[in-house]
């Protein structure tokens, strides 16, 4: 189960880097964490000048269907980027806002085809219902992406021109079309696709083919088993692990003795990639293979799947690579042993409360809150004055989970003086009042409602 408080914050780190590729990895994780706390920290990404960072968030912000939205996706109608654009408007569709018609009734002008039939379809959304016949106009529309949400949003309804439409676009001439209509049938994870994405692994483009077989393992149908056993041993290392990765998601027995051998090549990724197939098997054996591979260079994504598998023989490995040279691991690994919830890494963490780096620091104080021993309060509690806004800001989470009433008297301080902010705009304090009510509620819950 994803940890929503653990991954905002590893996120929001993300999307405070100056590296364009760091931040479009942080956008890239909202996808698996819909929390509205990040709403504003979205709209403040719509400004980045980077189109694939601005887009993406644009895409994102209509997940979480926040009126707050409007205004700064309407501003997007005039980006310089078509795609922009056209993704600003979905959105405000999904939004559902009157306040955008003025607007979406002056784009029933523009010079591109795909803007006219974008806005027209969320005026029909937004002034009536949106019908089936709707989306199925908008199957044949110039902007094949557009198409590609239609058809979608028609599987939704039971529809079959969605599927219909999606199978065609396996052998669109765009190779990024035929690549995101591989990913959508995943998605949908409809075994109907099936006799489709089989002949699809024969595509030319590798990202085809790779998107074809992550299909296939969501898909999770066992007739796709000869088909993907062809992979595993393919000259792309890409494939390779999609495939193996995929093999286990099948839960076919016969995978068992091929990821075993896997496990045994000397790639990491492969390595990996086995143990995850294993894992879907419930095989111990996955846990020694990703133990080992905490001593090289998949060491990030082994303590991530160790922590997802939380399994309580990994708690040793993995405080002894505390000391790895990667700060990135390190905090992987942290988080790992705050999922895993063993009181062993409690110690080993209190140290690393006085770590130099600011991730550290937080990491530590709310992997120290999942374990919820009572050690560790106070020393958390004196992160409380640290100098960055972030670690502040996550240390009151992590008391809010310990929900220990000797915190009080510092929150309530803190509540008072903090001015702190993250680079989203979200103040501290805000975040200080909402855990101060969160421990309040609790005391008073013990004594069955009793002041």
């Amino acid at each position: 189960m994803l940890d929503v408080e653990n991954e905002l914050r590893r996120i929001s780190e993300m999307l405070e880097n100056s590296d364009v590729a760091v931040r479009k990895q942080g956008l890239d994780a909202l996808r698996k964490v819909p929390d509205e706390r990040i709403i504003d920290v979205l709209i403040s990404v719509l400004t980045d000048q980077d189109n694939t960072i601005r887009q993406q968030a644009t895409k994102l912000l209509g997940r979480f269907r926040d009126k707050r939205a409007i205004e700064p996706l309407v501003k997007l109608f005039d980006d310089e980027d078509k795609d922009i654009r056209l993704e600003a408007i979905r959105m405000v569709g999904i939004l559902g806002d009157k306040r955008a018609i003025p607007q979406l009734l002056e784009l029933l002008e523009d010079e591109n085809e795909a803007i006219r039939l974008a806005a027209a379809f969320i005026l029909d959304k937004t002034v009536n219902s949106v019908t089936t016949e709707a989306y199925a106009g908008l199957l044949n529309a110039e902007d094949v992406f557009s198409s590609i949400d239609a058809a979608k949003n028609l599987v939704e309804v039971a529809d079959n021109r969605g599927f219909q439409h999606l199978f065609k676009l396996l052998k669109h001439e765009d190779a990024k079309v035929r690549e995101d209509a591989a990913f959508a049938l995943g998605n949908i994870g409809d075994k109907a696709a099936l006799e489709y994405l089989l002949p699809a692994l024969k595509d030319e483009e590798v990202l085809v083919r790779n998107n074809v077989i992550y299909a296939l393992g969501e898909i999770g149908d066992k007739k796709a088993f000869e088909a993907l056993l062809a992979f595993i041993y393919d000259n792309d290392e890409k494939i390779r692990v999609g495939a193996i990765e995929a093999l286990g998601q099948l839960k076919d027995e016969r995978a068992i003795d091929y990821l075993l051998q896997l496990s045994q090549e000397s790639s990491s990724a492969i390595r990996c990639a086995a143990a995850y197939g294993l894992d879907e098997f419930k095989d111990e054996r996955a846990i020694e293979i990703l133990i080992d591979l905490l001593k090289g260079k998949k060491a990030y994504d082994a303590a991530y799947a160790l922590g997802d598998i939380a399994d309580h023989r990994a708690v040793e490995p993995l405080v002894q690579t505390l000391s790895h040279s990667d700060k990135r691991v390190r905090t992987q690994v942290i988080k790992a042993l705050g999922d895993i919830k063993d009181v062993r890494a409690v110690e080993p963490l209190i140290k690393l409360l006085k770590d130099t780096s600011t991730r550290i620091r937080s990491q530590s104080a709310y992997s120290l809150a999942k374990i919820g021993d009572a050690r560790a309060i106070e020393p958390v509690m004196g992160l409380l004055n640290d100098a960055e806004s972030s670690t502040r800001y996550w240390t009151v989470q992590a008391l809010e989970i310990f929900g220990d009433s000797r915190a009080l008297p510092q929150l309530e301080v803190m509540a008072q003086k903090d001015t702190g902010m993250l680079l989203s705009g979200y103040k501290i304090r805000d975040a200080v009042v909402k855990a101060i009510e969160a421990i309040q509620q609790r005391e008073k819950a013990k004594t069955g409602g009793n002041n």
